[in-house]
């Protein structure tokens, strides 16, 4: 069943590795989890982090190996270069 952990998952890194995610998953997984808890980061900030990852995901899946351009154009460009996401270079702005 999908709601069952695998035995020995005792944090969320245990959940990350025993489930095989993706940088993106596992980042969305975390924000989640902390959702508002983080010193410094507010539930905005982690929101804004969940989408800006799960934009990521999908661009991937739908075969766009260069997301970070489209993924920050999605989000207020201040909070991705605050986030240290701003496009790779030789991308837009």
């Amino acid at each position: 069943m999908y709601y069952d952990f695998h035995e020995g998952v005792k944090c969320v890194q245990d959940l990350i590795e025993t489930n095989d995610m993706s940088w993106n998953q596992a980042n969305i997984l975390k924000a989640t989890v902390r959702w508002g808890c983080k010193d410094g980061a507010s539930k905005k900030y982690d929101l804004e982090k969940i989408i800006w990852f799960a934009t990521r995901e999908l661009q991937l899946m739908q075969g766009n190996p260069r997301t970070d351009a489209y993924a920050t154009e999605k989000l207020d460009k201040e909070w991705a270069k605050d986030m240290g996401m701003s496009p790779m270079p030789g991308e837009k702005e």
